[in-house]
């Protein structure tokens, strides 16, 4: 069974084939796109060490006494409450201030962070 395409050329749907090179770069560019969603399923696959690293995320760690977590973790607070007080002295009130500020916080939640994932 032929149908006629806009362009003028014939595609023959019981071979699949196609005559108009136009139609040729169309679909080769969907099956193109078929396999790259194949490639997307796959790479979407969660591995085992993504899902352990998930896990460690995800996970409550709570501060352990050996390492001295905790008294590392108020440090960290304290110099970053320091420098927020030294940010608030030497800058004038503004948006900026307010994004240093929140960065900050940002900071010190990380560096935490590292301390209790990966002791």
């Amino acid at each position: 069974m032929e149908k006629q395409e806009p362009c003028g050329c014939k595609t023959d749907f019981a071979y699949e084939y196609i005559v108009c090179p136009k139609h040729k770069e169309e679909t080769r560019m969907e099956e193109k796109a078929k396999y790259n969603l194949k490639e997307q399923e796959e790479a979407r696959q969660v591995t085992p060490k993504r899902a352990a690293d998930y896990d460690n995320r995800f996970t409550y760690h709570p501060p352990k006494p050996e390492l001295n977590q905790t008294a590392r973790y108020e440090s960290i607070r304290e110099k970053a409450r320091q420098f927020a007080l030294y940010l608030a002295d030497q800058c004038p009130e503004s948006r900026e201030l307010s994004l240093a500020i929140t960065k900050l916080e940002e900071v010190v939640m990380w560096a935490n962070s590292s301390i209790a994932r990966h002791e």
